[in-house]
């Protein structure tokens, strides 16, 4: 059985309703085009992701979808598995391969060049995803192999010390804590190279601004984790109750909203069960069957 399926769906379903306005950084595209909120799933509004449409995944979601039948087809959790199964899909598909998939897949038969060194927070979204896959792991352990996951194409420091510290939290969140009581634990553990600290003082600084569209643009709207890591925690503590709201904000804000949606989501359902408010747009996710086949397993 899939320890923790409430996880992985929430962030299947993030994914999926940011296909539509994933990687549009205008503020004002976006309002024009989800006057209501983003709330239900809709065609790419970019070119990032030619041939697909709504209900679609976007990349991210592709590889959550790899990491999820590695351990719906091993029973458990498998990294030279994964790696085999990522290689292959990548190799022939038409789905968008950023930098660092490109980067990963030049390198991964030739030992001897370094690992993309990317500091996309992506890399820290999509490996937290495994919070929602192992089981029985001590939390050292845990924390390693998240870490290993990130680095597999998101060898950046930052980025691996981001998917650390939300590690950190899942793990607070399950032993009671409350949301901010989990982001303040994590934030208080050593950190190579994340300014934990800083980042959690300039996000709850920031909710005093009834605007968050201004203080998104303004921490920055990018995929590199020194602008991100800030927002993700902007958003969870703007909405530590109501992940369709932070999630539509987020979405809003623009740039990389999947990415940042994929570790909001997971917090939050972590923190807040499945209340079943995104149960329409989990339905409405063309791969649903199938995933939830996987996720019953």
């Amino acid at each position: 059985m899939i320890p923790h399926p409430h996880l992985f769906k929430a962030a299947l379903t993030a994914d999926a309703l940011n296909l539509g306005p994933h990687w549009v950084y205008n503020q004002a595209v976006l309002a024009s085009a989800y006057p209501k909120g983003v709330s239900i799933l809709t065609d790419p509004l970019s070119k990032y992701h030619p041939g697909k449409a709504a209900g679609d995944l976007t990349h991210y979601g592709d590889n959550l979808t790899l990491m999820l039948r590695t351990v719906s087809n091993d029973g458990a959790w498998d990294r030279e598995s994964f790696i085999g199964n990522w290689q292959e899909f990548w190799s022939d598909t038409t789905s968008y391969r950023d930098g660092a998939t490109e980067e990963t897949l030049s390198r991964l038969d030739k030992p001897n060049l370094p690992a993309s060194t990317s500091n996309d927070i992506a890399g820290a979204s999509m490996a937290l995803a495994l919070t929602g896959l192992i089981e029985g792991a001590d939390e050292g352990s845990l924390i390693a192999t998240i870490r290993e996951q990130t680095g597999f194409a998101h060898r950046d420091l930052e980025t691996m010390d981001a998917a650390e510290f939300f590690t950190r939290v899942i793990l607070r969140l399950r032993a009671g804590d409350s949301l901010y009581e989990a982001l303040e634990e994590a934030a208080s553990a050593n950190h190579e190279t994340l300014k934990a600290q800083d980042a959690l003082q300039k996000a709850t600084t920031a909710q005093s601004s009834d605007d968050h569209l201004k203080v998104a643009a303004e921490f920055g709207l990018t995929c590199h984790t020194p602008d991100a890591f800030p927002l993700v925690l902007y958003y969870l503590l703007r909405y530590p109750t109501d992940i369709v709201a932070a999630l539509s904000d987020n979405a809003l804000a623009g740039g990389d909203n999947a990415a940042r949606a994929l570790i909001i989501a997971i917090v939050l359902a972590a923190a807040n069960g499945w209340d079943g408010s995104l149960d329409e747009s989990w339905q409405a996710v063309k791969q649903q069957s199938e995933l939830a086949k996987a996720l019953a397993s």
